[in-house]
């Protein structure tokens, strides 16, 4: 009797069993927990047959390979891989899985800061899925197997769009290993040395990626022209920076402008005045005056004896003249 009694009970065990694992997935998704975590991705909600349940992940513990959720505001305490939590009379969820200290495989992790824990549950009905359920898109809910970019849903799983490296920007894009979601859109990991100066990084964090032209210098992250350059900027004069903006020969600097210089008018030549002659210069006059005479004299003076006789010898000669 006491045989017949203990298998009944089995069977009966054995049957119900089956019969929670022949419940319907109504839903599955993730949560995840950590510094560096998108608080979208921490707290997520859910419309399980016109109920809304708001799920966040509290804290994992990886001795008791179990996480805390708060549902609603109400707290599960631990559970465990593969154990339940009821959410309601029909339906309840299930730990599929837990990652703890997940790195998204840098190369570089800072286990307290940069890693994080990722839960996977999934929400079970208790009572038969019919086969078509009727959804709204844009209804701001992401019903069962809805795929609806309004709603941030993807095959009745909620997503975010700017972040998730799955649906990135929409269900259908998956960013790559070296990748990240900024934006809805897949772009390449930055590092200093990669030959692109990207926002985070200037002339001073990363000189490799961000150079200067050969025209400036960096100074606190900024790329500035200096005077010293050789070439005159639109913020450098003659004055400011002389080394760079100086003058033409032709032209002078004036008031930070360079001023074409007028050339001087030519001036009427006067006679020069009469000087009055002092005694010094008057006495040589007349020593000169007087050598001049005596050299005139010794050349002309002729007796007054010599004189006759030459008239007389013309008279001579006229007569003899008139008789021959």
């Amino acid at each position: 009797m006491y045989k017949r009694k203990l298998s009944l009970i089995l069977i009966i065990l054995f049957v119900c069993m089956n019969f929670v694992h022949a419940d319907e997935v109504f839903l599955t998704d993730t949560l995840k927990i950590g510094f560096s975590i998108d608080p979208s991705e921490n707290t997520k909600s859910h419309e399980v047959d016109e109920n809304s349940y708001t799920l966040q992940l509290i804290i994992c513990n990886k001795e008791h390979n179990g996480c805390s959720i708060n549902i609603n505001g109400n707290p599960t305490g631990n559970i465990a891989v593969s154990e339940t939590y009821d959410l309601d009379e029909n339906h309840y969820i299930k730990i599929d899985s837990i990652v703890f200290g997940y790195c998204d495989e840098s190369r570089f992790c800072n286990r307290y800061y940069d890693a994080y824990d990722i839960l996977t549950f999934s929400i079970y009905s208790k009572l038969p899925l019919s086969e078509e359920r009727e959804y709204i898109c844009g209804d701001e809910i992401c019903s069962f197997d809805e795929t609806c970019k309004q709603d941030n849903c993807c095959w009745g799983e909620t997503v975010n769009f700017r972040t998730d490296l799955n649906h990135c920007g929409d269900c259908s894009t998956v960013c790559g290993i070296k990748e990240s979601c900024i934006d809805g859109k897949c772009v390449a990991e930055s590092f200093c040395g990669d030959d692109s100066c990207q926002k985070t990084e200037d002339c001073s964090s990363c000189s490799s990626d961000c150079k200067c032209s050969f025209t400036e210098r960096c100074e606190k992250g900024d790329c500035i022209t200096y005077c010293g350059n050789n070439i005159c900027e639109s913020n450098e004069n003659c004055e400011s920076c002389q080394q760079d903006c100086a003058c033409k020969e032709s032209k002078k600097c004036v008031k930070r402008d360079c001023i074409t210089l007028e050339k001087p008018k030519p001036e009427m030549i006067k006679e020069p005045e009469s000087i009055p002659k002092t005694e010094s210069v008057v006495s040589e006059d007349i020593n000169i005056a007087e050598t001049q005479k005596e050299n005139i004299t010794s050349e002309t003076d002729v007796t007054p004896k010599e004189t006759k006789k030459g008239v007389f010898r013309k008279i001579l000669d006229f007569f003899r003249g008139l008789f021959n």
